[in-house]
């Protein structure tokens, strides 16, 4: 998103500087805006007095600040600046109650340095969320947020302009054949539900199942214990594409029937969102914070994160006709020109300060 924002000023004739912990010489840094890379750094804290020393020479120049992300330093650093710029927090679901649940040593620990971190958000002109659910569930973490709260949404640009309906990347992995296929497009960990996929998939007792495509980083070492959990006559249609960027994203995102997402915790998903910017009806579990958006547009079929949840996507998406997936698929676009479009966030964002 910081792209995204970052790009979508220079279309509105603003410009912008990026200062982040990446030590200087990542690729990503050589782009047409000036970032300043104050890495690398050696904890997770990511504190940084090359990026304090900065700050403090040169933020008075700016017009605002925006802080992407908490419990780190480059938010601690801007606060304890103490500049006359205002400056806005995004809180890009650092906030969610499922952490608290999910990882109860790391809320201890992050309830300890809560007073400094709920600092940070009061001096900040807003707090910035990008759905309405984010905001209600970040009441329920910490207790409520005593600071300026602002829904913004979170917009990406306009995806690229295909006409290959997936060739480009069914070339890639020909096993694929012509066959129709589910898309999940994110990384292989128990937090994005990829096992609940699976092993719903595996119990999907459908003749004629679309294939299924898992696209992402393996970080647990999951794929193979995934594959294993599917009945053997199953396996050959599911696939491991590994990490997919650029245009064989885009292609993958093209060629799809749907996008499939059974997450325990989401606060934006950019996989779903760059689908409904392809006109591809989403299937998402209610723990992907922009459930309601697809809902509310008839964009895609929502359930519980649960494994009868996600069989039960499966199987509604399944029973859908012809003429209704058309009708989300249209549905998805236009969702995405309503909600995410990384220009209308910008002046959301513009707005807060």
């Amino acid at each position: 998103m910081v792209q995204a924002l970052a790009e979508a000023g220079l279309g509105c004739g603003d410009e912008a500087e990026i200062a982040c912990m990446d030590p200087p010489g990542k690729r990503w840094l050589e782009n047409h805006w000036t970032v300043h890379g104050f890495g690398p750094v050696r904890s997770r804290f990511g504190y940084s007095s090359r990026f304090a020393t900065w700050l403090l020479k040169n933020g008075a120049r700016f017009d605002a600040i925006i802080v992407h992300g908490l419990w780190q330093f480059h938010g601690v650093g801007v606060w304890r600046a103490g500049l006359a710029t205002p400056y806005v927090v995004f809180a890009h679901g650092m906030l969610d109650v499922w952490f608290r649940q999910a990882e109860p040593w790391k809320h201890l620990k992050k309830r300890f340095f809560w007073p400094l971190q709920h600092a940070i958000l009061r001096r900040s002109r807003a707090l910035l969320f990008t759905t309405e659910e984010e905001r209600e569930r970040a009441q329920m973490t910490f207790g409520r947020l005593r600071c300026r709260q602002v829904v913004v949404g979170g917009g990406i640009p306009a995806s690229p302009t295909l006409a290959d309906e997936g060739v480009a990347f069914r070339s890639r992995f020909p096993q694929l054949g012509t066959s129709p296929y589910l898309l999940f497009l994110g990384r292989l960990h128990p937090k994005k539900g990829c096992d609940l996929l699976v092993e719903a998939y595996g119990r999907w007792a459908t003749p004629h199942l679309p294939h299924l495509v898992l696209a992402g980083p393996d970080e647990c070492g999951l794929q193979e214990k995934l594959r294993a959990s599917v009945p053997y006559p199953l396996r050959s249609q599911l696939h491991f594409t590994g990490l997919l960027t650029g245009a064989l994203k885009w292609s993958a995102i093209e060629g799809c029937e749907a996008m499939v997402m059974p997450s325990h915790q989401e606060n934006y998903c950019l996989s779903i969102v760059e689908g409904l910017s392809r006109g591809r009806p989403c299937l998402v579990s209610r723990r992907v914070n922009i459930w309601r958006e697809i809902e509310s547009h008839q964009a895609g079929i929502t359930g519980d994160d649960s494994l009868a949840g996600t069989l039960n996507l499966l199987r509604r998406w399944h029973t859908t006709g012809t003429h209704a997936r058309q009708t989300m698929a249209a549905n998805a676009q236009t969702a995405y020109l309503k909600c995410f479009r990384a220009s209308e966030t910008y002046q959301r964002v513009i707005a807060s300060l």
